[in-house]
């Protein structure tokens, strides 16, 4: 091998080391076998030229050429596709369809016809091909899906296409990378007798180093990992290389006096048999150790990233969402499913959960787990994951004791009922906060000691999150019923009121499950809005008696003590603003805003009035309206369900004086006023 083929001979190495490791490390994701193809025929080609470069006779010489232009045929095609594929621009897959078509034919002008391929020239550096009369239209073609690759960049770079912010930084070391391996097209050059050396393995090889720094500074693959099996296939592709080098170099002028061009099919059989033991090797590499190799670090990303968003999530329902949505997907399991402590604390309700197959039956919303039941005695007695098979065998293999026994059963019985898997306890200190259930993985692979590991360290580093999110809402709900009482006081004294807070609270309830997609990112949604239900009153606590329990209508000066009521209620709530939040506050300030800004205190208008505020106002006003007063009768259910359509877009939101009236049309809204009917009476 002369020295001119050694450099392109170890770009082509790390090339198609690099194809592997993606394709094996990543092969369910479609762009990522895509990129393996691109590194597979880029790699392919800087092999073949790199023996042929050294080659001792013009037939060897164009046997590598033709092998070789068959990986540059598909180099731009699988680049186009891999772009198009990563930003899923659909416009440009059919072109992809058709450009594997027309690759396909070239492949065909390459072995069957002597008009791509013309003749071999001599050049310094070794053998190099003559383009024909075709290879002309192959540049073309060539140059044309480069030129589409860029259009897709151009999309992207400009906005053209909107992305998330990590792919537009991707795009970015992409678009360099493809400017720099495009360099490689000088190779083209000394096909027309320009005698230039073809050093593209230059940009090639730079072309890598690129796409392996992205993949270790976004993490995909680690770095520890990627260095000890390159080093290893690495060498076991050196030997048969080696080997082939040999039987070309030193066989070749044995046998060729002997048995003609016929010796070809030797180095071109045992090509195929080192390419074919070159992927078992690497298959076996890749399978060997993993234990050790990978999984103490497979975790690693999917432990960051619930750390990060652990710390910035609202309530217990949003971070219980976060871990089954990125647990499910990082380790593929047909279900997943979060169960958070209660405010009773006397069972774990189910918070959130994901299905992964259409088959597999669902857990009821809002299902509870006892705190007697024996999975959950299991748990906290054993502080460590509880797994069905272990469980299982157990039960086989165990001398167990009746008691054993019999709970133990009950344990596999209870979690055959949810579907687990797997049952990981999150602990804060000594108390049982949380469970997350796991079902199978959906590639069928058994859970390993790294993967129950991993579980329960997330589960650790989420207890205490969990802990706190849990103990802010029971801080809220112990203040809200302190402060409620003062407002049970109040209405005490007052029989035409009586009952008032507890009504609207109900009312507004009923509209906030109806509405919950308004109100789904507000933590604690539904809870929230009652809390601020039960509060919107609360300034009337400091308003005299005089002119709360009057037994006529108020005059305009008693009218305005009366509007006072929402911004004295925040002076109460004021102190306790860090730990009710923003939107109780401005739900509470803001219930009496109208719809078209004739409200008060603050006369706001339209969806600038905060939500929780906008469905008090129309549960506030329909319980004004249907109660009666020692001035005036209270009006029908009819007659306040036409004043509220009668005033939607005026007083009330529209949308909520719809939902309201489906309520009412539905029987939800009677049933409920006939339950506190009975209550208050």
């Amino acid at each position: 091998m002369n020295l001119y083929s050694i450099p392109p001979l170890i770009s082509s190495l790390l090339i198609l080391m690099l194809g592997f490791f993606i394709y094996f490390k990543t092969k369910r994701r479609f762009e990522s076998s895509i990129f393996s193809l691109m590194c597979l025929v880029s790699g392919g080609w800087l092999f073949c030229y790199s023996f042929a470069y050294s080659s001792t006779s013009k037939e060897i010489a164009i046997l590598w050429f033709k092998i070789g232009y068959c990986c540059v045929v598909f180099i731009p095609v699988s680049t186009f596709h891999f772009f198009v594929k990563f930003f899923n621009i659909n416009k440009f897959k059919k072109l992809v369809f058709f450009s594997y078509l027309i690759s396909i034919l070239f492949i065909l002008a390459i072995w069957f016809s002597p008009y791509f391929i013309k003749d071999v020239y001599k050049y310094s550096w070794g053998y190099y091909p003559l383009g024909g009369s075709f290879h002309p239209y192959f540049l073309i073609f060539f140059i044309t899906l480069i030129l589409l690759s860029f259009q897709v960049f151009y999309s992207v770079l400009f906005h053209k296409i909107k992305l998330s912010h990590l792919l537009e930084i991707h795009s970015k070391y992409l678009f360099i990378a493809l400017i720099v391996y495009n360099l490689a097209g000088v190779d083209f050059f000394p096909n027309y007798g320009i005698k230039i050396y073809p050093f593209g393995y230059i940009p090639a090889f730079i072309f890598t180093l690129i796409i392996a720094y992205t993949i270790i500074k976004f993490h995909l693959m680690d770095i520890e990992i990627f260095i000890k099996k390159t080093s290893i296939i690495t060498i076991g592709a050196i030997i048969p290389v080696a080997l082939l080098y040999i039987m070309l170099s030193y066989i070749q002028p044995i046998l060729y006096p002997k048995v003609g061009p016929l010796w070809l099919l030797i180095p071109v059989s045992l090509s195929f048999l080192i390419g074919f033991g070159l992927f078992r090797f690497v298959r076996f590499i890749l399978q060997m150790n993993e234990a050790d190799l990978s999984k103490k670090f497979a975790y690693r990303p999917m432990l960051e990233k619930e750390a990060e968003r652990t710390a910035r999530a609202r309530d217990v329902r949003e971070m219980a969402t976060f871990i089954v949505r990125d647990v499910s997907s990082f380790t593929r399991l047909d279900h997943t499913a979060v169960f958070i402590q209660n405010e009773q604390k006397n069972a774990y309700s189910l918070m959130a959960s994901v299905y992964r197959k259409k088959d597999r039956p669902r857990l009821e919303p809002g299902l509870l787990l006892s705190i007697h039941s024996p999975l959950v005695a299991y748990l906290k007695d054993e502080k460590k994951p509880a797994v069905y098979g272990q469980i299982m065998h157990d039960l086989q293999n165990k001398d167990l004791t009746t008691h054993e026994r019999k709970f133990l059963e009950s344990v596999e019985s209870e979690m055959a009922i949810l579907g687990a898997e797997i049952c990981v306890p999150s602990f804060c200190e000594d108390e049982m906060v949380g469970i997350m259930n796991l079902g199978n993985k959906i590639t069928n692979e058994i859970f390993t000691g790294q993967d129950l590991q991993a579980f329960q360290t997330l589960a650790n580093q989420t207890g205490r999150a969990i802990s706190g999110l849990l103990l802010k809402t029971e801080k809220i709900r112990l203040i809200v019923s302190s402060q409620k009482s003062l407002l049970e006081t109040l209405e005490a004294r007052d029989h035409y009121t009586r009952g008032h807070t507890e009504r609207v609270s109900q009312y507004s309830m009923l509209l906030g499950n109806k509405l919950e997609r308004l109100i789904h990112s507000i933590p604690n949604s539904v809870s929230a809005l009652n809390w601020t239900a039960q509060l919107h009153d609360l300034g009337k606590v400091g308003i005299s008696d005089n002119i709360l329990l009057k037994p006529s209508a108020l005059n305009d000066e008693e009218f305005a003590k009366i509007k006072e009521h929402p911004t004295r209620g925040i002076e109460i709530l004021g102190p306790l603003k860090e730990w009710f939040g923003e939107d109780i506050i401005q739900g509470v300030v803001h219930h009496h805003e109208n719809f078209d800004g004739t409200g008060y205190p603050d006369k706001q208008k339209g969806d600038a009035i905060h939500i929780f505020a906008r469905i008090i106002r129309v549960a506030d006003a329909f319980d004004a309206m249907t109660t009666d007063r020692p001035y005036r009768k209270g009006l029908s259910i009819e007659e306040a369900m036409n004043e509220i359509k009668k005033f939607r877009k005026i007083q009330f939101d529209p949308v909520i004086a719809d939902a309201f009236v489906e309520l009412f049309e539905s029987g939800s809204l009677k049933k409920t006023m006939d339950e506190l009917k009975k209550k208050y009476g």
